[in-house]
């Protein structure tokens, strides 16, 4: 039981701490005259990706139409790495 709790803690405070460095960042980018236009962008994106993931899982679709895509991004390496 106490492991469980430790791990529990242990998300929430990771998600805490992401939170707080993520903030001022989207704060600031709040304030650019292109954020709604990015945002709904994304949302989309999000959206199409859920989809996608979700008709797959009730088996309604053979396969990922986005498989390679997001193959990609989960492969791809940032320069920081």
């Amino acid at each position: 039981m106490t492991t469980l709790l430790g791990f529990d803690l242990g998300i929430e405070l990771t998600q805490l701490l992401v939170v707080a460095l993520l903030m001022p960042s989207l704060l600031v980018l709040a304030r650019a005259r292109l954020y709604p236009a990015l945002r709904t962008t994304l949302a989309v994106i999000g959206l199409v990706f859920s989809v996608s993931w979700m008709l797959e899982r009730a088996a309604l679709t053979a396969s990922d139409p986005f498989e390679g895509v997001q193959t990609w991004l989960v492969g791809h390496r940032c320069g920081w790495r």
